[in-house]
């Protein structure tokens, strides 16, 4: 009897003792669970121990707080630095066939933003993306280096070429979190490699114009082609359900048609846009 008394007694010591260790733990151990606690804590818990009212509650703040399947609401803002590259003339027909263009390349930082949606299961998510830049500017002044000019002339000698680029784009994106194998860094973070695809939907308003400036065609091309994303970022918990992100992302946008005018017809074969954004994550509960 004396026996079974003692080993009551010790078995209680035990269970105070387990969960009096939640009373000394700091805010950022009890409150945010942002990056890899799953809630295998809570089941092993839950299924082996007659817990209290208290315990329970205690359990159940941490998986509110917890960032595990859920769904999500995020907006990315940044002006990367956009690369239009191989420019190219390719008039198949008449005298400016194959003839040389002074501006091959557009180089130069533009506003971008994401507007994202998706769900998150453990250390992965999948998201919907709107990808919206702001206008791109295209100006040949001249169009042609006058020392490779056909001869006879191409019509009067030379123009100016101006266009004006919008797009945007809709891609798939997986995302994995990188899981917390070190204490070095908090729980509040999340360290993130991204990948995705998506279709690219572009709008080119092209103009010529005589050396002294004066108006003379205009035309419109779209061109949708395949485009991907490439990305790596941190995430930081600032309340239960808002995080601000930094991101750096590598888009690769695929191809641009200029559409043809007074028989010449410009093509990009290539676009990328790479730079830094910020931006915040609401995930609901």
């Amino acid at each position: 009897m004396r026996r079974a008394g003692l080993g009551f007694l010790f078995c209680c010591l035990i269970s105070t003792s387990v969960f009096a260790g939640f009373d000394i733990q700091d805010e950022d151990e009890i409150d945010y669970y942002g990056n890899a606690e799953f809630g295998d804590f809570k089941d092993a818990v839950v299924g082996t121990e007659n817990i209290t009212p208290n315990e329970r509650a205690y359990l159940d703040s941490v998986e509110r707080t917890s960032l595990i399947n859920r769904g999500f609401v995020r907006f990315l803002v940044g002006r990367p630095r956009i690369k239009m590259s191989e420019i190219q003339n390719t008039t198949s027909a008449g005298v400016a066939t194959a003839v040389p263009i002074t501006q091959s390349n557009i180089n130069e930082n533009e506003y971008e933003f994401f507007l994202i949606g998706g769900y998150r299961w453990e250390v992965w998510s999948l998201d919907f993306e709107i990808f919206v830049p702001t206008e791109l500017s295209y100006n040949a002044n001249p169009l042609f280096a006058t020392n490779v000019l056909p001869n006879p002339p191409f019509k009067n000698s030379n123009i100016i070429w101006n266009a004006k680029i919008q797009q945007f784009a809709a891609l798939i994106n997986l995302e994995m979190i990188i899981p917390r194998f070190f204490d070095f860094y908090p729980k509040r973070l999340q360290i993130h490699l991204d990948a995705g695809a998506g279709a690219s939907f572009k709008t080119t308003n092209s103009s010529t114009y005589n050396l002294d400036s004066t108006p003379r065609q205009t035309n419109s091309q779209r061109t949708i082609s395949t485009m991907g994303l490439l990305a790596v970022g941190a995430r930081y918990q600032i309340y239960s359900g808002f995080l601000v992100d930094v991101d750096y992302r590598y888009l690769a946008l695929g191809k641009t048609n200029f559409g043809t005018i007074e028989g010449v017809e410009l093509e990009s074969n290539k676009m990328t846009s790479a730079g830094f954004f910020l931006g915040a994550t609401y995930m609901f509960s």
